[in-house]
């Protein structure tokens, strides 16, 4: 089954619209970790928190959001933002955790894609895919399927980071290319195969999110704020149909019918690669959730979902109703997840503020301790220079 089809879950509750359900993820969810996968009806704006709060404690710890999706039937695997990512598989059916397995190799997790019984995951810190066997509901083993070509494992040389699969089973990635002279992200970035390196489209800024539907090849342009989408030829090959400019920083796209939903990231700040201060020289844009017709090129924005989260990273479409709360409760759960947030720094800074104190006082007695040492170093060339004064003048004498 491709990764573009849609899942077959059943719910019961406060029901979406089964024509547009999707599943969102957010990656740098920082105040609200535990606030990073929810299903959304479109038509709506109602969303739903999937409970991460379930999850195992180790994979919770120090989750920063959730990045690449992939479902098959009613199971849902994703990858995790964190300092060391986990993957995690999901019954969407019974909502409950099937399997987690934690990434030691894998450096700065992105998109994933799930092929027959592999999961194949994008490794952007060493420039790597990894390949994960993901049979009888068991996520298991960890091994390098591909490098990107003239790169070294120890750090982000490209930015490889989106992943999808064409209808042959081939996989087609997105990365930001080589960096400039001057250490930035600039517009190499390029559309490729990764088996024979074929380029499909490259002079790109920042790319992101390929997905294969059909005939048709859809992937953002994130730094210029357009979609590209690229038809299949009989022959085999991929020619470009159409770019339409949706604005933003497009990331996360998902395929229903003849309509894509994608996913409009705020502006950043701060620099995650630079760790500077960003200045757009605008009103920073929201998030956002918009439908494009790229059919006639018609672009809506669905209701703001900037209340949910800053940055969308990927969204897989469903094809059942789900279950989603008011605007309300949905916003009362993020505010929870932010106290959650809070009172643990709160306890972190108190245990920091513990050590600092003890630190403090070891300080101080180690000053005194050097004083005393001089002290007895003063008292001890004193007597010296007394017995020295008294034998000069004895033997003067």
């Amino acid at each position: 089954m491709s990764p573009t089809e849609a899942s077959s879950v059943i719910f019961t509750g406060v029901l979406s619209d089964p024509q547009n359900a999707l599943l969102l993820s957010f990656c740098n969810q920082v105040t609200s970790p535990e606030c990073s996968l929810c299903f959304i009806d479109p038509a709506s704006g109602r969303i739903r928190w999937l409970d991460i709060a379930r999850w195992p404690d180790a994979v919770r710890e120090r989750l920063a959001g959730v990045c690449g999706l992939a479902i098959r039937g009613d199971r849902l695997v994703l990858v995790t933002q964190s300092e060391q990512p986990w993957m995690v598989l999901w019954d969407l059916r019974e909502n409950q955790l099937l399997s987690t397995l934690e990434l030691r190799s894998c450096r700065d997790a992105h998109s994933l894609v799930w092929h027959e019984e592999f999961a194949y995951v994008v490794s952007t810190g060493t420039n790597q895919i990894y390949r994960i066997a993901l049979m009888h509901d068991e996520l298991t083993g960890e091994e390098v399927f591909w490098t990107y070509p003239g790169t070294s494992p120890d750090h982000d040389q490209v930015h490889l980071n989106g992943l999808t699969i064409d209808c042959d089973g081939r996989l087609i990635a997105s990365c930001f290319g080589e960096k400039t002279a001057e250490g930035r992200w600039g517009a190499a970035g390029r559309v490729f195969y990764l088996d024979n390196y074929h380029i499909l489209h490259d002079g790109l800024s920042q790319p992101h999110s390929p997905v294969v539907a059909g005939d048709t090849l859809a992937f953002a342009e994130s730094k210029a704020g357009r979609v590209y989408l690229h038809e299949r030829s009989a022959a085999g090959g991929w020619t470009l149909r159409q770019s339409v400019s949706v604005g933003g920083y497009p990331r996360g796209i998902a395929f229903r019918g003849e309509t894509l939903f994608v996913g409009i990231s705020a502006d950043r700040k701060v620099s995650r690669s630079q760790k500077v201060q960003l200045d757009s020289g605008h009103e920073p844009n929201p998030s956002a959730l918009i439908r494009l017709d790229y059919r006639t090129g018609a672009v809506e924005t669905i209701p703001d979902v900037s209340f949910y989260g800053n940055e969308i990273y990927d969204i897989v479409p469903l094809d059942s109703p789900v279950p989603t709360d008011d605007f309300v409760s949905a916003i009362r759960a993020r505010l929870a997840g932010m106290e959650s947030v809070v009172n643990r720094q709160v306890v972190e800074l108190q245990a920091l503020s513990g050590e600092y104190n003890n630190v403090l006082r070891l300080y101080h007695d180690l000053l005194a301790e050097r004083d005393a040492l001089i002290n007895q170093l003063m008292r001890s060339r004193s007597i010296w220079v007394r017995l020295r004064d008294r034998l000069t003048r004895s033997l003067l004498d």
